[in-house]
């Protein structure tokens, strides 16, 4: 004779991790994609106050911004791929590039948040990721 409960857990057996995977997917969705676009910077700059402030102190600025997300205005000046330069020191790695056109932005003063990756003291240039334009003039 058959053992259908037998049959039956072979089939189940298998099923069993993916479902504690899921389970795991839908309960910290927000620690495996974080919403980026949403993040609240910790501090808003003016344009040149970044700058500034890593020149005054860098390792208190370090210490203070080093993987958080910073809101900043400055002059959009090139492009390189999928970084802007902002007032020729500032280095912003951006996200979703397929719905604007970086080139738009070329000597206009942009407002943008971004995560700060680090600060280089001998070139005075920042750099930063996850960079989202928040606002500028025309939008």
């Amino acid at each position: 004779m058959i053992d259908q409960y037998k049959y039956t857990w072979k089939m189940v057996k298998p099923l069993i991790p993916i479902i504690f995977l899921a389970i795991w997917v839908v309960l910290f969705e927000d620690k495996i994609w974080p919403d980026w676009e949403n993040e609240i910077p910790v501090k808003n700059f003016e344009r040149g106050e970044v700058q500034w402030e890593y020149d005054m102190n860098s390792e208190q600025a370090k210490e203070n911004y080093r993987f958080e997300f910073i809101q900043l205005t400055g002059v959009a000046d090139t492009s390189r791929y999928d970084t802007l330069i902002v007032d020729k020191t500032v280095f912003c790695k951006m996200e979703n590039l397929e719905k604007i056109n970086l080139k738009n932005f070329y000597g206009k003063q942009i407002k943008l948040k971004g995560r700060v990756l680090g600060y280089n003291a001998s070139s005075k240039k920042l750099r930063l990721d996850k960079c989202f334009i928040l606002s500028s003039p025309g939008t």
